[in-house]
């Protein structure tokens, strides 16, 4: 709750060297001699959702994970170029190993690499062709 009322003052908070850190509007200073004298119970609520976001983002990067794998398999495991003088080399190994040590941001480039080449060899299916039930028959 004070660290919720905190950020609507504008205050930011953080921890350095085990100590907690306010900085924010002189005009919220009543607000954070208040956060200092409950330092105790802030730091404990700053560590809650320090823990929260790192679960939060290990969670997405095995989900980018995942699905770069499941698309380059699809793929047939190419050799793909994903952005500017970078592109994953051919075969399971390469792409695993380089799944595995890829950034978020890199998964996604690679990803969206994936599916365009996905797209390219595409067969038309039913979706992509026109309705013919109504057009005019043709003698």
């Amino acid at each position: 709750m004070l660290i919720r009322d905190a950020r609507e003052l504008g205050l930011t908070l953080s921890i350095e060297d085990g100590g907690l850190v306010v900085e924010g509007p002189v005009t919220a200073d009543a607000f954070a001699r208040q956060l200092v004298a409950n330092k105790g119970d802030v730091l404990a609520e700053l560590d809650r959702e320090r823990d929260a976001a790192v679960d939060r983002a290990e969670t997405l990067g095995a989900a980018w994970r995942g699905a770069c794998s499941e698309l380059g398999e699809l793929c047939g495991w190419p050799s793909l170029p994903f952005a500017p003088g970078r592109s994953v080399s051919p075969g399971p190994s390469p792409w695993r190993v380089f799944i595995r040590q890829a950034s978020v941001p890199e998964l996604q480039l690679l990803l969206a690499a994936a599916r365009q080449r996905l797209d390219e060899f595409r067969l038309p299916t039913a979706v992509d062709q026109p309705d013919r039930s109504q057009m005019p028959a043709v003698e």
